[in-house]
Order: structure tokens, then sequence, then C-alpha cells
């Protein structure tokens, strides 16, 4: 999803003409709501030439989702980072000698040891 915001309180008749040949938009559709709605700014899905919200000039800070777009802003799922210290590759085995682990620490940190490595070091100090 591409998603653009014409803001019409700077936006000429001209201007909203040039976006519309530039971006394959309706230029009669954007220009017919500005007016009829009194539309403030306006959110547009590029890739499927669909407005997904909007806000109105008595309202400018107020945003409205047009209909199936708010429950599909409320389903993207939460970006989550990766998990520190997990090895890059599922399958990849965790080298338990002690230069690999120092050398870890080294390029990483080492809060980016496994419990694994960090229990293989303790027992090696002993």
């Amino acid at each position: 999803m591409k998603i653009i915001v014409i803001d019409y309180t700077f936006t000429s008749d001209e201007k909203l003409k040039r976006i519309s040949d530039e971006l394959n938009l309706n230029h009669e559709l954007l220009s017919k709501d500005r007016k009829e709605f009194k539309l403030h700014r306006i959110w547009i899905d590029i890739d499927s030439k669909t407005m997904i919200a909007y806000t109105t000039s008595k309202k400018p800070k107020e945003i409205i989702y047009t209909t199936g777009y708010e429950q599909l802003l409320f389903d993207i799922e939460t970006y989550q980072p990766k998990p520190i210290g997990l090895p890059e590759a599922k399958n990849e085995k965790t080298n338990l000698d002690i230069d690999s682990i120092l050398d870890k620490i080294s390029k990483s940190g080492i809060d980016s040891l496994l419990k694994e490595e960090k229990d293989f070091l303790d027992k090696s100090s002993k």
C-alpha cells in the first residue's frame, strides 16, 4: 500500500489537475468531493486509487476513515524486532568454544550471547 496525502489548503485547481494527471487519479471526482464535502485533506492509496481517510474544513484535526480502511489499519500486524541474541538462521548451531564466544562478545557485546553460551562460559571459568 502506498499512501499519499493531498492538502487542499495549499492545492489550487491547477495543482490538483497536475497531481491527478501525474498519479492517474480522477480529477473531476477529486474536485467535486473537495467542494461538496468541504475537504481539508485526503489520504489516497495510490495502488488501489482509493481515498482511505479525510478531514473537513470544519474539523481539520479529526481524521475520518472511509469504510473498510479503519478495520484494515487495526488489522495490520504490529512490528516486532528480532529477539536479541538469537542466531540469524533458525538452523544455525551455537559454537560452544571460548574463542568464538569471545569473538561474539567483541563484535556484538555480552548481551548478544545466548543463555547456552553464557552457561558454557560460566562452566569454563570454574
